[in-house]
């Protein structure tokens, strides 16, 4: 069931329905956190922060709760998406840590053999 809500909020997310989108997400986010599955928290976290961003809201902090799980768990290829998100956000404001950001992440993904997947949008 979680799962469900996970993919019924990125389906309207792609289609620019953010309402519909953050109800989805919210929802598998709260049921994750009481199954305590920090992987697909992390995910759920990531898309909640990119909805966020799209709406031009605040996304730092589910970007960085997301960073920290993949951290504790080890998932360096995931890892790279959340540097590539906080530049999105931070370039608005502050285009040289955003610069800074974007090219630790290419970095990292060209250290891992793992290029952007062309539909993360960032």
């Amino acid at each position: 069931m979680v799962y469900f809500h996970d993919n019924l909020g990125v389906a309207p997310f792609l289609l620019h329905d953010h309402d519909a989108a953050e109800q989805h997400l919210l929802t598998a986010l709260r049921m994750l956190r009481g199954l305590g599955d920090p992987s697909e928290m992390a995910n759920v976290l990531t898309n909640l922060g990119s909805l966020e961003r799209d709406r031009c809201g605040p996304t730092g902090a589910r970007l960085l709760e997301s960073l920290a799980m993949l951290r504790a768990l080890g998932d360096s290829v995931n890892l790279a998406e959340g540097p590539e998100g906080i530049a999105l956000v931070a370039a608005g404001d502050r285009p040289e840590r955003a610069l800074r950001l974007a090219a630790a992440a290419s970095a990292l993904r060209e250290g891992l053999g793992c290029p952007r997947r062309p539909s993360s949008g960032a």
